[in-house]
């Protein structure tokens, strides 16, 4: 059995319906128009008729009617323009809290299901689910008036110094500007098991911590070498041995930018790089009003070398700032992807291979028509005014209202009135003096709370549109969307609007009489200075303008002729010193306030490139490893010394016992022939020796008694020790010896108690003296002299 292919049911749309019944009406026949636009005659009979109606959709009628949601979608619009987006909560929270107060009871349990939010969303194409960028008070207060005045002045300071033409070459454009890379990036939506309510993610310990990278590129989509900055005093070896050879490598003790990494950044990177890729200078260089671009230095700097510093309007770098605009949010977009990727391929993010990675990604990302388009959309290159404006701000109130009484208003007065009483309130109608004391307050309360919701009541959404028992009539208006104050003062006749181009000195802070500076905070590049021109100030100095006095000098900066040159760096404190590498490098001309060391330091600039660093390690291991090798000759000869003589010693030692011995058989072999005299000596394997008779000096060795108690002296290691004899055996005797304490002797805690041959007892020796009445430290003369 063939089976019949399934037809739509609706062939046609309103807008041809809408044709057909126009021709129709001019006299064309329903045969011929229903041929023309494949209607069903009966279809188009019935509609020119009336029988039904011209806009018909299929299906069930929707919660809302098509004035109702059309009004619904205005709200919508309007809150977003206004800064006050509705997310989807709040959004169905809304449509619940509306059926409810006209009477329907459309929803299932009340409550607008994610089905209807769908078909909402297709029916109203206009609107769409987008991420919301916070926005400062400061920012969302920029009028197009403001714009306007700030890209006028610039343009005609440009042309005033004849800088104009710099707008028509793309090369010669730039902007600069930092952001911060985490390490560890959060990750977005996840899959994983429903109903699970925590889902973690594993990351390294060091999940809050981001490095500062500064980008700079032309409107030609040029981009130079980025800059790194890092939080450390010396960047380690194997962090720079992984960044690219072009790239540069700052160092702050936060690894946020200064005006030092910037200042050098300027000299030691950028300007070589416009040298070398044969830029034409003049050239623009357009930055946010940030202090670490702004300061004197850098300005003076730029100047020397044919830069123009022009410093976008405050607040409005979201509109004015190509790396904001159209870099940024694509880099970092992919390095989520990027860190993830190498998480998943097993490796860690870490400052180590941070840099290689970024560069890949670089490689692989970014594009010159993303920048180029940046320029564009901000209405620099090619320069355009009327590229970006701004959507106009609603209308200041002269107060502005409280919301809590503005979400109860309907009720809020019949609730006062129960509260204080009808009768309270009449009186509160007549004279003062008739009110009673205690009820001034209450007075008052009321009449501010009746007033204020006179003025400023403020009708939302969620307020009810007519009693729920009305039904709803044709030409019934939805309440009006929440009424927003603008933040911005109004701009009165004749109030001056600040100049744009002021962005370090605060406008409240300018006192009477007080001279500030012109806008722009770049002097003419091309004209030479005279002698006897002054130089205007720019807006970056540091030190503020309320607390210069009269007859105060402000101290003026370094000047730099050419920072390549050696003979243009700046001359290093005497306590510091500029190792090899960085002779060349141009270094921030304010001096550090901290402290200075008796100890020389190496003065190292702040940003510098990679090779250098480089170089900078491998000189430093070198000399490392030379100092290393001259200490172990050191060592080497001191031990040869010390082993000589403690040679010498036992040579002499040797020398004095064999001299002692012989002179002990000597005195022997008297003592046996005369047995007169007095001290007599035993023989040899038993008898005593009269120290008396020996005729020898104190300082020299006798042979021993061998009694318990008798000091000794012992050889021990090629080493003499003394000490004293505990047991006494044929073979030799048992020794408690002492230890060496610089040059004289002690005790140890723990006995050191050995056997030695009689061939090891050198000597006996006298009893140690005790060199201190306060430390257990004695004095061994005679093992002194071995």
């Amino acid at each position: 059995m063939k089976t019949m292919p399934p037809t739509k049911i609706l062939q046609y749309d309103e807008e041809v319906m809408t044709k057909a019944l126009d021709d129709v009406m001019r006299g064309v026949p329903v045969y011929a128009v229903a041929k023309k636009y494949k209607i069903p005659r009966s279809t188009l009979r019935s509609k020119v008729k009336g029988i039904n109606p011209i806009s018909r959709k299929m299906g069930a009628r929707t919660a809302f009617t098509a004035d109702e949601e059309l009004k619904i979608e205005e709200w919508v619009l309007e809150l977003a323009r206004k800064g006050f987006p509705v997310s989807k909560g709040t959004f169905l929270i809304s449509m619940q809290r509306l059926a409810a107060q006209l009477g329907k009871d459309i929803f299932r349990d009340r409550v607008p299901s994610k089905k209807w939010y769908g078909s909402f969303m297709s029916r109203h194409p206009r609107i769409s689910n987008r991420v919301a960028q916070n926005l400062t008070k400061s920012r969302s207060s920029i009028t197009n008036e403001q714009l306007d005045g700030w890209k006028n002045d610039v343009y005609t300071y440009l042309e005033g110094n004849g800088l104009a033409s710099v707008l028509d070459d793309p090369k010669r454009v730039f902007n600069a500007d930092e952001t911060a890379f985490f390490l560890q990036p959060k990750a977005g939506k996840v899959m994983a098991e429903r109903g699970c309510k925590n889902i973690y993610q594993a990351v390294g310990n060091d999940e809050k911590e981001c490095i500062t990278v500064l980008f700079t590129g032309n409107a030609n989509g040029d981009l130079a070498p980025p800059l790194v900055v890092f939080r450390y005093t010396r960047i380690p070896l194997h962090i720079t041995v992984n960044v690219p050879t072009s790239w540069a490598i700052g160092k702050s003790e936060q690894g946020w930018m200064t005006c030092a990494i910037f200042y050098e950044y300027i000299g030691n990177q950028f300007i070589p790089w416009l040298e070398k890729e044969n830029i034409v200078r003049p050239v623009l260089f357009f930055v946010d009003g940030h202090v670490s671009h702004l300061s004197m230095e850098v300005s003076q700097l730029c100047s020397q070398n044919d830069i123009v510093l022009v410093a976008l309007y405050p607040n409005a770098t979201h509109l004015l700032q190509p790396m904001d605009v159209s870099v940024f949010h694509t880099l970092k977009a992919s390095w989520k992807e990027k860190a993830l990727q190498h998480r998943l391929s097993g490796g860690e993010v870490s400052k180590s291979n941070f840099c290689a990675l970024l560069d890949q990604l670089l490689l692989d990302v970014y594009r010159p028509e993303i920048l180029a388009n940046g320029f564009k959309k901000c209405g620099l290159v090619p320069w355009n005014p009327l590229e970006v404006t701004v959507r106009p701000a609603a209308p200041p109130k002269a107060t502005e209202p409280n919301t809590e009484t503005n979400l109860c208003c309907p009720n809020c007065i019949p609730w006062l009135k129960t509260v204080i009483g009808a009768e309270k309130i009449a009186s509160f109608s007549g004279n003062k003096d008739s009110i009673p004391v205690t009820d001034h307050s209450l007075c008052q309360l009321w009449k501010k709370v009746t007033t204020g919701l006179e003025k400023n009541t403020v009708t939302i959404l969620e307020a009810p549109l007519a009693n729920a028992e009305d039904p709803v009539e044709d030409g019934m208006e939805i309440p009006a969307p929440l009424e927003v104050s603008a933040p911005l003062d109004p701009v009165e006749d004749g109030m001056e609007i600040p100049v744009p181009l002021e962005v370090s000195v605060p406008l409240d802070t300018v006192e009477d009489g007080m001279e500030v500076p012109a806008p722009l905070e770049v002097s003419a590049p091309l004209d030479p200075v005279e002698d006897g021109m002054e130089i205007p100030v720019p807006l970056e100095v540091s030190v503020p303008l309320d607390t210069v006095e009269d007859g105060m000098e402000v101290p003026a900066p370094l000047e730099v002729s050419d920072p390549l040159e050696a003979s243009g760096t700046p001359i290093p404190s005497t306590s510091s010193y500029i190792p090899s590498p960085f002779k060349r490098c141009l270094f921030w001309p304010k001096e550090s306030t901290v402290p200075k060391k008796r100890r020389s330091k190496e003065k190292i600039p702040s940003v510098i490139s990679s090779p250098q660093w480089q170089e900078y390690h491998q000189k430093k291991l070198n000399l490392k490893k030379q100092k290393d090798e001259e200490k172990q000759k050191r060592l080497a000869a001191r031990l040869k010394k010390r082993q000589e003589k403690e040679d010498e010693k036992c040579k002499k030692a040797a020398r004095r016992l064999f001299t002692s011995s012989r002179k002990t058989k000597e005195s022997e072999d008297s003592d046996a022939s005369s047995n007169d005299e007095a001290g007599s000596l035993k023989s040899s394997s038993g008898g005593e020796w009269d120290e008396k008779s020996s005729g020898s000096s104190d300082n020299e060795l006798h042979a021993p008694r061998k009694e318990v108690g008798e000091y000794v002296a012992v050889r021990y290691e090629n080493k003499i020790f003394p000490g004293r004899i505990i047991v006494v055996k044929e073979d030799g005797v048992v020794v408690t010896a002492m230890v060496r304490h610089g040059r004289l002797w002690k005790w140890p805690q723990r006995e050191d108690r050995l056997f030695y041959a009689w061939d090891d007892v050198v000597g006996k020796i006298k009893t140690p003296t005790k060199f201190s009445s306060t430390r257990e430290i004695y004095d061994v003369p005679q093992v002194a002299n071995l």
